[in-house]
């Protein structure tokens, strides 16, 4: 049975495989390897929470969005009117003018993305 060596990483430098007293870099040199270690530490943590504000953001919008569909009443109450806004209406229009100018695909697509109701 194999059991699991933690890694060891030097205090000096951050380097894997040896320690402080048996470190092979200069004083300036692990100071330097020491500072790369911490800013991409730092860049891997602010990633790693933009990556989970924005999944949690997302899934906040689709759980209000959810809600506020199945929720009829939700527009008279805020006052605002449940069919399309102007401006979605005229972005359909340009849409539909330009037909012939826009590919197969995309055209579709923006359509499919502008279904009023």
């Amino acid at each position: 049975m194999t059991t699991h060596q933690p890694t060891r990483r030097c205090s000096r430098c951050k380097g894997v495989g040896h320690d402080r007293r048996h470190c092979p870099h200069s004083d300036e040199e692990a100071m330097d390897r020491l500072r790369e270690w911490w800013r991409q530490d730092y860049r891997r943590r602010e990633d790693e929470r933009r990556a989970w504000q924005e999944e949690a953001h997302q899934r906040l919008q689709r759980q209000w969005m959810t809600w506020a569909v199945n929720q009829p009443e939700y527009a008279e109450r805020t006052g605002r009117p449940s069919g399309p806004t102007k401006s979605q209406i005229k972005l359909q229009e340009i849409i539909f003018d330009n037909s012939d100018k826009i590919p197969e695909g995309l055209y579709k697509e923006l359509m499919d993305a502008l279904v009023l109701k």
